[in-house]
């Protein structure tokens, strides 16, 4: 019985401590305009892009994703149109992120975001400003 209660209190606390540390990254990268996000491409050439999802945290600027000496030039993204991710994507990428398809200098990608990042990313990315 004790060791139920103490599986059941380490659950709640585990839980809730680690979505407290996963939100103050989160708003620690934001601050610094960053974020956690996969990219793959679909079709066409970006270089440093394959057509695995390459996750990192990338600096966001308007029409841009940076990641070291991989630079993702962001053009024709429809804020309206994500979608989660399907079942083979799901082993790559967050199975709650939400999956936009961008054009990047004549290429497609696809770029994953947390649901709870997507939001300001795709702002900044079409240059909107930032909710």
């Amino acid at each position: 019985m004790i060791e139920l209660f103490g599986d059941v209190f380490g659950w709640l606390l585990g839980g809730r401590l680690g979505r407290r540390i996963v939100r103050r990254r989160n708003d620690r990268l934001r601050a610094e305009s960053k974020t956690e996000a996969s990219v793959r491409l679909v079709d066409g050439k970006v270089r440093g892009l394959s057509e695995q999802w390459m996750p990192a945290v990338w600096s966001v600027a308007p029409g841009r994703l940076t990641n070291f000496s991989v630079v993702v030039p962001v053009t024709d993204l429809r804020r309206d149109e994500s979608r989660p991710p399907g079942f083979r994507e799901s082993w790559s990428v967050d199975p709650e992120a939400h999956i936009y398809r961008a054009r990047s200098n004549g290429a497609t990608i696809k770029i994953a975001l947390a649901s709870s990042q997507a939001e300001w990313v795709v702002a900044l990315l079409v240059g909107h400003e930032c909710p």
